[in-house]
């Protein structure tokens, strides 16, 4: 499969993910985190690994949020949620994957966008401001 088909198909699966968490958490918690490890490496995951990337890999504040639904996934436990962390967490997960998509119809194309992508907004400035300075 090509990658862009491949990065529209899986965006597609997450791109009502602030609406969808709260109906589907399980599912849709663990699809964002095998969507932005697609996005930041090209990295393509089974659920499983996408939450175990997630733990490894997203902010210390949703590693429960990721670890409770890795649980629930494997077993026949009833996965309780905090709305509001779901929430911000599914807010959280798609900034960073349209980040990844504003920088290349796939993520293969480019380097892994979230790494780098704040450095080089930053640099990107710098040099703008001392281009505008230098010509005025």
């Amino acid at each position: 499969m090509q990658s862009e088909f491949y990065w529209d198909s899986i965006w597609n699966d997450v791109a009502d993910a602030e609406n969808a968490v709260q109906g589907n958490p399980v599912y849709v918690i663990l699809n964002l985190c095998r969507v932005l490890a697609y996005g930041t490496g090209g990295l393509i995951l089974s659920k499983r690994e996408g939450g175990e990337w997630g733990i490894a890999n997203l902010p210390e504040k949703y590693h429960g949020l990721v670890a409770s639904a890795l649980q629930a996934y494997h077993s026949d436990e009833m996965f309780e949620q905090d709305d509001a962390l779901a929430g911000n967490y599914a807010a959280y997960m798609l900034d960073r994957i349209r980040n990844c998509a504003v920088r290349g119809t796939s993520a293969l194309e480019e380097p892994p966008c979230m790494d780098s992508l704040y450095s080089d907004i930053s640099q990107s400035e710098n040099r703008t401001k001392g281009v505008r300075s230098h010509g005025n």
